[in-house]
């Protein structure tokens, strides 16, 4: 995008830092290199343990991607541009 980054910032967090959309920020971002794990469903755990590919594919995902399979992350993900349900 022309050398220029953006991040999406939802408007409840703009609005806790009193800024608008349109607002050109300079932020620093840093890595969190804290350790995430994801509590497997036994259902689920039992299905990888079958299959060690799917075990190693699942293990290589980020955090983020398997966060929405924890029991108690019940909240719905927004649907992604582009993306058909």
């Amino acid at each position: 995008m022309n050398g220029v980054v953006k991040i999406p910032v939802s408007g409840a967090v703009r609005a806790a830092a009193n800024v608008n959309a349109e607002d050109v920020l300079d932020v620093e971002v840093e890595t969190d290199h804290t350790s995430h794990t994801v509590t497997v469903p036994d259902d689920l755990g039992a299905a990888l343990a079958g299959d060690p590919g799917l075990r190693a594919f699942f293990d290589g995902r980020s955090y983020s991607h398997n966060m929405p399979m924890s029991p108690g992350s019940s909240r719905p993900r927004s649907p992604r541009p582009g993306r058909h349900a």
